[in-house]
């Protein structure tokens, strides 16, 4: 019987990675799971800083209530983009790393980390919807990065850091 299943899932245009989507979880064991995924990797620009998971109890993504929640001047430069472009900087980032990596245990490690960010990406497109992409900063020369989206129940929950561009 799974082997007459599965030819009945499996179409020409599916592959298998298509056939299964990613466990959704509660809102506190998302936090874990992004928490956990997140330990080692580093957003680069002329520093490096780690990945951090945000929370807050709103439901409202927009400039000004980032800017409201974050502290920041109300006046300051918010730039929003679509959430998967947060992805591809980091994926570009690690595949760098992995093509300039001069020894193999930088290599494998670069590889692991890349590895988790697709696995990190994956868990978050299955688990929050309204993903949205925030620089906040504009020109100057630390900006605040944040990745968020709607959890399951509603609240905001997803990944900050910090970009340095002089």
């Amino acid at each position: 019987m799974f082997s007459i299943l599965l030819s009945i899932v499996f179409t020409d245009k599916m592959s298998l990675t298509d056939s299964f989507q990613p466990e959704r979880f509660s809102e506190q064991q998302l936090s874990e799971k992004i928490k956990k995924l997140t330990e080692g990797i580093l957003w680069s620009s002329e520093s490096d800083y780690p990945l951090e998971v945000v929370f807050w109890e709103t439901s409202t993504i927009s400039p000004e209530k980032l800017l409201e929640l974050t502290n920041q001047l109300p006046d300051t430069v918010v730039a929003v983009q679509q959430g998967d472009k947060f992805f591809a900087k980091l994926f570009r980032q690690y595949e760098h790393y992995i093509s300039e990596s001069s020894d193999e245990e930088s290599e494998k490690e670069y590889k692991s980390c890349l590895v988790k960010c697709q696995k990190l990406a994956d868990l978050l497109k299955a688990n929050l919807t309204d993903i949205q992409y925030f620089d906040v900063g504009g020109n100057q020369p630390k900006i605040y990065l944040y990745l968020i989206g709607k959890s399951p129940s509603s609240n905001i929950l997803g990944l900050s850091t910090i970009g340095i561009y002089t």
